[in-house]
Parts: structure tokens; sequence; C-alpha cells
């Protein structure tokens, strides 16, 4: 029953932003812009928002868990089955857990896993040891535009392995943890306040993971959820007045926002250098869908509000 209204709700969803959604497909793909994502932590595969894009990505998997590594299907992403630290060639220990997605660097941490009815899933089975490279190192000459992080706690080590690239970097989402279920994991402020060196904003908290003491539910303690990061908008339109970057980077820029629907930041953009762009009607254009898009996933958001405050409060 579930299942059969998820479907209905989705099949719903894709025809009211149908519209919207071909135009904007069309748009990025003018921009032709050769967009690189890499995602650590890949073995549930990219979100299904970079399809919109799909035949202008390059996509690399970092995946060194041996059953997730052979479960990445789509052999047109660069597979690296290595582990990533803040410094190379250290030598590590992956410690393999019953299930593939709680296997971690970090071990667990049994007095609060314990309180749980599902804490066998991150019962050690084995480990492995393996030498650790760097994001600085291992993509040295390669422009990365998005990185995913999902590494079970071990998110701040690698941040620190990619002091270099963080500078052209624009958009980051990264797992964290808000509950101690690693030992030695960093509490999530720590990732904040060292991306706001390198002038991030963390703009969206998604996937917000819950559990009850008796199941894995959507209700419950927080765990875990995706902060989503944003190079600012000021320091984008600052380096590009100054010609430290050009246009295909201001290009990628927009592309991210319109994937994620910010349809504020591409107006201001627009406002602050669009007219010093060769694609400017392309971004007039952008933006007008982008907001459209917005008011109708907005209503779509009120409305599931109001079912999400109904149940708090009556039920």
């Amino acid at each position: 029953m579930l299942k059969n209204i998820k479907i209905i709700i989705k099949n719903v969803l894709k025809k009211i932003l149908l519209s919207e959604n071909k135009k904007i497909k069309k748009i990025l793909k003018d921009f032709n812009c050769n967009f690189t994502l890499l995602d650590i932590g890949a073995a549930g595969g990219i979100h299904k928002r970079w399809s919109i894009i799909e035949n202008n990505i390059n996509v690399f998997c970092v995946e060194p868990q041996p059953e997730s590594f052979s479960k990445i299907e789509n052999i047109k992403y660069i597979k690296i089955d290595k582990i990533f630290d803040k410094e190379k060639n250290l030598k590590k220990k992956l410690y393999l857990t019953n299930k593939n997605d709680t296997s971690s660097l970090l071990l667990p941490n049994t007095d609060h896993l314990q309180k749980f009815n599902n804490y066998s899933r991150f019962e050690l089975k084995k480990t492995l040891e393996l030498s650790t490279t760097t994001i600085d190192d291992e993509f040295e000459k390669t422009e990365l535009d998005y990185v995913k992080i999902d590494v079970e706690g071990y998110h701040l080590n690698i941040l620190e392995g990619s002091k270099k690239k963080l500078d052209n970097i624009l958009c980051l989402e990264v797992e964290v943890e808000l509950q101690k279920i690693r030992l030695d994991q960093p509490d999530f402020y720590k990732v904040i306040n060292f991306l706001k060196e390198y002038n991030f904003e963390m703009h969206d908290i998604l996937n917000i993971i819950r559990w009850k003491r008796d199941s894995y539910q959507h209700t419950g303690q927080p765990h875990t959820c995706d902060l989503f990061f944003l190079k600012t908008p000021e320091s984008i339109i600052n380096e590009f007045q100054k010609g430290i970057i050009k246009e295909e980077k201001i290009l990628k820029y927009l592309l991210i926002l319109s994937i994620y629907n910010r349809s504020d930041l591409i107006t201001l953009i627009n406002n602050k250098i669009s007219k010093k762009l060769t694609k400017q009607s392309q971004i007039n254009d952008l933006e007008v869908l982008i907001k459209n898009k917005d008011k109708k996933i907005n209503l779509l958001r009120k409305t599931s509000l109001f079912f999400d405050n109904f149940l708090n409060n009556y039920i």
C-alpha cells in the first residue's frame, strides 16, 4: 500500500515539474560545461538529481569497501578503491561490519549503539589494512566542481587532505553524525567551521536519518544528516570581477544552483555579472524557469509541512 502511494506521488511530482525540467535541461546542456563530480563513499551511486546533466558530467566514485565497490554498476564512472585521508601513504585499518554501509575507519561506539535493537549491523566482521591518499594528491591535475563525502564519521580527515582543491571546488555535500555513533568522530560543527575558512556556507540540511530504540524509522532521535555547502556567491562574484575565474566557472556555479533550486542566488549572480557573460540570454531564461519551479516546490513543501504539523500536534 505504502509503496503504491509513493509511486503515485512520485509520478504526480514528475508531471508537475516536467515542463520546467525539460527546458532547464536544454539550457544546462547549452552551457556546455565539462562538470566533474567526486563521490567518496559511492556505494549507493550518485543522486538522481545529476541525471539532468548526464551527458556533460565526469564522475569519480570512491569506495574502498570491496563488496560495495563491486556494486558500482555504471561503467561510465571512474571507480577508485582507495582510502582518502589528510595525509598520503599512511597505513589505516578499515573496519568491516555486518552491514556494508556501516563499515568505517573509526570503531563503533558500542556504549551508544547498544541502546538500539539493530546494533548487530555495526558488529565487526574483519579489518583491512590499506594505504591512504588525499584529494589534493589524487586529483592534483583534475578540476573538481562538486564533492560528496559519506564515510561514516571520517569526513573531517578527508577535508583536511583537500586544502588546495577547496579553493576551486564550488559545492560539497557531507554526511555528518549528530550522535556519538563512532569513537573519535568529530563534532559536526567542526566541519562547518573548517569549511568557513574556504568561503563555504552551509545552505541546507538534507536526509535526516532518525532511529528509535526498537526500530529504524523516519521518526525518533536524529542520528545523521547531509550538510549542503556552497561557495559563497559573494566570493564567486568577486573572483570573476578580478579575473581569477572565468565564465565557465560561473556557468558551473549556476548549474549547481539550478539543480538545487536556488533561484534567489541565481538572481543575485544574474544582477551582478550576467551582462559580462556570453550566455546572458540563457541565464535570464534559466532564472525565470527556476523561479517557477521553486514556486511549485514551495507549494508542495507547504502541503507536506501542513500534514507534518498535523501529525505532530493532533495525533
